[in-house]
C-alpha cells in the first residue's frame, strides 16, 4: 500500500488502543496519546526505509524491485524494526523530559512492533506481494485483493482521525487528504459514477459519526476496513473461480500457471486480470490481458474501461478469445518457453528480474533483448519493470542478489 495508507492505518490503531485504555483506566494521562499515535505511526512506515538502502545493495532498476519490500518486510525483521521505533520514542521522550510507567512502554512498543507486522500484512493485500517467511519460505506471498491506494480505507479513517485530532495542524493535514479523495474520487477518471456516488454518500455518513463516542467512531472506522477486505478477498475468490472454469472450457488443453488479479480503484465490479498458461505440452508460454467483471449484471467488462493499458511495451497481439458481458480482453503476449529459459541461463540481469517478475515478457531482437513484467507495463517506452540491454552487453552482473524464489520457478 502507498505510505499514506499505511500512516491512516498506523494512527488509528494508535487511536483505537488510547481510547480503549482510556475507558478502562480513568484519568489515563492525555500526553501518552500523541506517543501512542507516532509509536503506530512510525512501526506502520519504517518497512519502507529499504528504498533507502536498495541502491546502496544493488543499485539502479534492478535493486530497488528486488530490496523495495526485501528484508525489511520479513518477520525475521520485524522486532529489530520495532526496537529502532522503540529507540527514536525514547529519544523523544528525553528530548521532551516526558516520562512513562513501564507498563506505558510495554504498550508503546507492542504498538511499534504491530505497527511493523501490519505495514507487511498491508502490503501483502495488492497483486505486488511479499514474503514474510524468509528465510524459512523464500516464496511471494500475493493478496490480489486491494488496488495499492485503496479510496475505500481513506474514507473510512479520515473522518474518524479528523474529529480524534488533538492539534489544529492535524485536523488541516486531515480534513486535506479528506478534500483530495473527494477530488480524485470525482475527477481522477478511474472510478465510474454509481461508485462515485456510493463513495460520496457513505463519506456523508461517516461525517456523522461526531456525534458517536471517540471510542464506537474509531472501531467503526476499522471495523469498516475489515468489512471492506473480506468484501474484496471474498469477490477476488470468486474471479479466480469464474476465470479458472472459463479457462478449462475454452482452452481445455491449456496448462493454467498463474491468475494475477487487481481490482480498480473502489470497484469490486472491475478486475484487470492476468491468465498466465502454458501450451502445446508445456512448450509455449502464453499470458492473456483482460478485464474481468463478476456482477457484469450490474456493470460489463465492456464499461469497465481499460484503466492502465492503452499502450504497452510487451508485444501484444489480439487475443483470440471471445469478449462477453464478464470478459474484455485486451491483448495476448506469446513465445516459446524456450527462450525464458535462454534468457534466465545466460543472462544475469534477467536472472535476478525474474526473482521480481511474475507475468515476465520478453523481445527478442538481432542487437538486444528487452524484459519486464506485464503487470506494470503501462507505457509504450521503458517503465517501472522493464530493461533493455544490449545481447553482447558485457556489464557487470548485479550484485548482492536477495535469495527470493522466483515467481514462475515452476516453469524455469
Amino acid at each position: 500500500m502507498d505510505n499514506i495508507t499505511h500512516s491512516l492505518i498506523g494512527i488509528a490503531v494508535g487511536e483505537a488502543v488510547f481510547q480503549y485504555r482510556a475507558k478502562k483506566s480513568a484519568g489515563l494521562d492525555a500526553k501518552l496519546r500523541p506517543f501512542y499515535w507516532l509509536s503506530s505511526l512510525i512501526g506502520n512506515n519504517i518497512p519502507d526505509i529499504d528504498s533507502l538502502f536498495a541502491p546502496i545493495l544493488t543499485g539502479g532498476k534492478i535493486g530497488y524491485l528486488l530490496h523495495h519490500r526485501g528484508y525489511t518486510h520479513t518477520l525475521i525483521f520485524a522486532l529489530p524494526q520495532a526496537f529502532f521505533c522503540l529507540l527514536a520514542l525514547w529519544l523523544l521522550t528525553r528530548y521532551q523530559k516526558s516520562t512513562f510507567s513501564k507498563k506505558e512502554w510495554g504498550i508503546i512498543t507492542l504498538l511499534s512492533a504491530f505497527g511493523v507486522f501490519t505495514h507487511i500484512f498491508a502490503d501483502s493485500w495488492n497483486s505486488y506481494g511479499v514474503h514474510p517467511f524468509w528465510p524459512w519460505n523464500s516464496r511471494w506471498f500475493y493478496g490480489d485483493t486491494l488496488f495499492i491506494l485503496e479510496p475505500w480505507i481513506w474514507m473510512c479513517l479520515l473522518p474518524a482521525l479528523y474529529f480524534a485530532s488533538f492539534h489544529k495542524v492535524l485536523r488541516i493535514i486531515f480534513g486535506s487528504l479528506f478534500l483530495l479523495l473527494i477530488g480524485l474520487i470525482w475527477f481522477s477518471g478511474f472510478i465510474p459514477q454509481p461508485i462515485q456516488i456510493i463513495l460520496s454518500i457513505t463519506a456523508i455518513l461517516f461525517l456523522f459519526t461526531k456525534t458517536l463516542t471517540s471510542t464506537k467512531r474509531i472501531f467503526l472506522a476499522l471495523g469498516s476496513i475489515i468489512f471492506i477486505l473480506l468484501s474484496f478477498n471474498a469477490v477476488q475468490l470468486l474471479n479466480k473461480n469464474i476465470i479458472q472454469n472459463y479457462i478449462s472450457q475454452h482452452k481445455p488443453h491449456s496448462k493454467l500457471i498463474d491468475i494475477i488479479l487487481s481490482p480498480y480503484p473502489a470497484n469490486p465490479f472491475c478486475w484487470q486480470t492476468i491468465v498466465i498458461e502454458s501450451v502445446e505440452n508445456i512448450s509455449l508460454y502464453r499470458m492473456e490481458l483482460g478485464i474481468v467483471a463478476p456482477f457484469s449484471q450490474a456493470i460489463s467488462a465492456a464499461k469497465c474501461g481499460n484503466l492502465r493499458y492503452k499502450k504497452s511495451t510487451a508485444p501484444l497481439k489480439m487475443s483470440a478469445l471471445s469478449n462477453t458481458e464478464t470478459f474484455h480482453w485486451i491483448g495476448t503476449f506469446e513465445a516459446p518457453l524456450s527462450e525464458l529459459r535462454e534468457l534466465n541461463k545466460n543472462y544475469c540481469w534477467v536472472n535476478a528480474l525474474l526473482k521480481f517478475t511474475r507475468a515476465p515478457f520478453w523481445i527478442i531482437k538481432d542487437t538486444s533483448i528487452t524484459f519486464g513484467d506485464l503487470r506494470y507495463d503501462r507505457e509504450e517506452h521503458l517503465g517501472f519493470t522493464e530493461m533493455r540491454k544490449n545481447k553482447n552487453d558485457t556489464e557487470k552482473c548485479p550484485q548482492n542478489i536477495p535469495s527470493w524464489l522466483e515467481p514462475r520457478a515452476e516453469i524455469l
